[in-house]
């Protein structure tokens, strides 16, 4: 079945139309020189066959690389600022696992500011917790997990609710980075507060919630460490390929190069830049726009 996935309003097909040009433009010149190639118009018509169905069938996985790229490279910043200040347009979609909407695609500034109503430097630091708490349980739902995830491959041994309680964990690690470092004291006990509120918001059935804390007791501290050890653009891409790895079911260790693990008998379940990318956007606006409400408020 041919998919017609569009970037812009170019389709599927035309892009494997010039996909088959472009071999055309190649084979001719080679069927000139060597005539016994196509010696006869059935094996013409074979290998202009073969090269128009190869190049449709490779459209398809160019354009979805090619509809993400773009998405994300129009709404990625560039800057803290940018972060900040970035607001989306989407329709809210149902949230399966609540029975209420939740606003998948809107970015985290938006959320904010329809849900706290009143200014964030008036709120109590109870008040504030439980804003923050909204804040990320809406940007980590697991409606917005199933449109990362819901069609990436799985390790065998894995599960979706397995991986959905890893992406509720990330949450919790985009929570503490923000809390961590705002907070010159307290921060302990504010994480906590807002965790309290976070349990509301996800209401995780019993077996994510095992898993969860599975992963939470074994897994923060290395975890956040990793992420506060990254200086550079290469580390933190390191560090969301790893841990998008993590929500597949492979435990990759949060540091060390690629190719060093490779070499060690690790097998990464996916290296999809593209990925990474759309889950280090919703980690880091998340993180950027907690530390903004909490340094409007008197808590930092």
């Amino acid at each position: 079945m041919i998919y017609f996935i569009r970037l812009g309003d170019v389709p599927q097909f035309l892009v494997g139309s010039a996909i088959s040009i472009g071999f055309l433009l190649i084979l001719v010149p080679v069927w000139i020189a060597n005539p016994g190639l196509v010696s006869s118009p059935a094996a013409l018509l074979v290998q202009m066959g073969f090269v128009v169905g190869i190049s449709i069938v490779a459209a398809g996985p160019l354009c979805r690389w090619m509809k993400q790229q773009a998405r994300f490279e129009s709404t990625a910043p560039t800057t803290t600022r940018e972060i900040d200040n970035q607001v989306s347009n989407s329709s809210a979609v149902h949230d399966s696992r609540t029975g209420s909407p939740s606003p998948q695609s809107d970015t985290i500034e938006r959320s904010a500011s329809t849900r706290v109503s009143e200014p964030v430097g008036t709120q109590s630091p109870n008040m504030l917790a439980e804003s923050i708490a909204k804040l990320i349980g809406q940007t980590f739902s697991s409606s917005r997990y199933i449109e990362l995830f819901g069609s990436q491959s799985f390790s065998d041994d894995w599960t979706v609710q397995e991986g959905l309680a890893v992406w509720y964990f990330f949450g919790t690690m985009a929570l503490d980075a923000a809390v961590y470092t705002t907070i010159n004291s307290g921060a302990n006990g504010f994480a906590g507060m807002c965790d309290k509120f976070l349990s509301k918001q996800w209401r995780m059935p019993e077996t994510v919630l095992d898993k969860f804390n599975d992963v939470r007791q074994g897994t923060a501290e290395a975890a956040f460490n990793a992420f506060m050890n990254c200086k550079s653009d290469a580390d933190y891409c390191i560090y969301f390929s790893r841990c998008v790895n993590r929500i597949l079911g492979c435990e990759l260790p949060f540091e060390g190069m690629t190719v060093d693990l490779i070499l060690k008998g690790y097998r990464p379940k996916t290296l999809d830049a593209v990925l990474d990318g759309s889950f280090s956007l919703v980690f880091m606006e998340a993180t950027s726009a907690v530390k903004k409400l909490m340094e409007q408020s008197d808590v930092a």
